[in-house]
């Protein structure tokens, strides 16, 4: 999934692809997040604040997995990050 750079803290880029919103975050971690609407996407990517904005938008229950890029290192529910 391709990502775009953001301004932030803690965020290095955000990613958009048929629901699913991949963050990296600075150092290498990267979090799928599954179930997300184009909308919430969006208000996510306009937020003054995007940590912020996806704490209060998409919370745990939407994670799919969580990785060091290029390697997996572990998910969650069961689901593989591919």
């Amino acid at each position: 999934m391709d990502r775009m750079p953001v301004k932030s803290g803690h965020i290095e880029s955000v990613g958009y692809e048929n629901g699913v919103m991949e963050v990296a975050f600075k150092g290498g971690l990267v979090w799928q997040y599954k179930g997300i609407t184009p909308e919430a996407h969006a208000e996510i990517m306009d937020s003054d604040s995007i940590g912020g904005a996806i704490n209060a938008r998409v919370r745990d229950e939407s994670v799919v997995g969580m990785r060091l890029e290029p390697e997996i290192f572990e998910t969650v529910g069961g689901m593989g990050a591919g």
